[in-house]
């Protein structure tokens, strides 16, 4: 079963399969997805723990960008979208 993720921030659904029409909503996981939140301490990067407040820094962002480019980053094993996340950065 393929599961997919929803990156709509006004649906409690994180994932969903279409062969099956099931889903899994936030209540269900572990962590809170940052894109599905807008809490400041909502995380933004999974893979530096860099929450959203700490996003609006630019040092940090600079610093994510360095290491994305280097290797650094692990986004489709940590990023619950799969993805990068400096797509999400403010």
């Amino acid at each position: 079963m393929d599961y997919y993720f929803c990156a709509s921030q006004g649906c409690d659904t994180v994932y969903f399969a279409l062969d099956k029409g099931e889903t899994i909503t936030q209540d269900q996981l572990r962590t809170q997805v940052g894109i599905k939140s807008r809490a400041e301490d909502a995380m933004v990067c999974y893979c530096f723990d860099v929450c959203r407040q700490g996003a609006q820094n630019k040092d940090i962002k600079a610093y994510v960008v360095a290491q994305t480019k280097a290797g650094q980053c692990a986004c489709k094993i940590r990023n619950p979208s799969g993805r990068c996340c400096l797509k999400d950065f403010p």
